[in-house]
């Protein structure tokens, strides 16, 4: 069986140092936008869009807000472990 883990890379402009040893979410799901959806949906936040890496993948989320301001792009690594 098959696991996607999301390591946080950056919030907003800023990037987040992570050493990619312990991942903030780790999803069984096969499909990679069903484990986004599903990380989304548990982290309050909204799925943008995915991009294919070399090894892994980009995933793009935002932060709700009222105040436009306030919004931020939250942008995770996600890879697959077997």
């Amino acid at each position: 069986m098959t696991e996607i883990q999301f390591f946080l890379e950056g919030i907003g402009n800023r990037n987040v140092a992570t050493d990619y040893s312990s991942p903030n979410y780790i999803s069984n799901e096969i499909s990679i936008e069903k484990a986004s959806k599903d990380f989304a949906k548990k982290n309050k936040l909204k799925y943008i869009d995915h991009e294919i890496l070399n090894s892994g993948y980009r995933v793009y989320y935002m932060k709700p807000s009222l105040l436009k301001s306030k919004r931020k792009p939250y942008i995770y690594y996600a890879k697959r472990e077997a």
